[in-house]
């Protein structure tokens, strides 16, 4: 039952440092890039600078997108895995405390039935005796209701682990989709094409790196890549 629980949930954590990894290399790129060519564009002139300051316009967005989209993933599996491995730390919690207390009453219940029904026999003269059979059914009628009472509590440990269970592959979906979603950017090309100076001279060189940045907004510009 446990086994599904305790996967290998670390891995999450290599998948977040390594896509985390692609984003900062994206935004590097995409920020020498954009040195590069405010460079060239400011000393250029004409349609062919103008040409050429909205091309690069396309691919330093377009690799920027690229770079959101990497750290949107690395954030969602970083986020999995913290979600993951507290439910699973509850689970070997709970287990811990049933085995503890639960489980263990149950088969100490079952093992002093089985004793004092075979004493009950010995005493009043085999299982033949009628009055070791009176005494033996109201001891054991007593006791099948503790032992009713002890499996009860044991289901409901085992259903509280499934409960986990459902909560970590939630989890996991969950992540799936996102990922899924990311790795599959939009190339519609429907995205309005600005100035690679202006932007620049607005935003600065590496504006991705910037505190204010947020990936989430800025995997459209994957879009830009469509044109190009």
């Amino acid at each position: 039952m446990l086994k599904p629980i305790l996967g290998d949930w670390d891995r999450l954590i290599y998948l977040h440092d390594a896509y985390d990894t692609l984003g900062d290399a994206c935004y590097t790129v995409a920020g020498t890039l954009r040195k590069g060519s405010w460079k060239l564009g400011s000393e250029w002139q004409g349609d062919t600078a103008t040409a050429f300051d909205s091309y690069m316009f396309r691919w330093t967005n377009g690799i920027g997108g690229v770079g959101d989209r990497a750290k949107v993933i690395a954030d969602e599996y970083k986020k999995g895995h913290t979600i993951i491995l507290s439910i699973v730390q509850l689970v070997v919690s709970y287990a811990s405390q049933a085995l503890d207390k639960e489980i263990k009453q149950l088969a100490l219940d079952v093992e002093k039935t089985a004793a004092v029904d075979g004493a009950v026999e010995v005493i009043g003269g085999g299982p033949e005796d009628p009055l070791a059979d009176i005494v033996a059914g109201l001891f054991t009628a007593a006791q099948a209701v503790q032992i009713y009472k002890d499996v009860r509590m044991v289901v409901n440990v085992i259903e509280q682990i499934d409960n986990y269970y459902n909560l970590i592959k939630e989890t996991v979906e969950e992540v799936k989709s996102v990922v899924e979603k990311m790795q599959h950017p939009d190339f519609s090309g429907n995205q309005s094409v600005g100035s690679l100076i202006r932007d620049v001279e607005q935003h600065g060189f590496d504006f991705e790196k910037q505190g204010g940045w947020t990936p989430e907004d800025g995997t459209s510009r994957t879009g830009y890549l469509a044109a190009l």
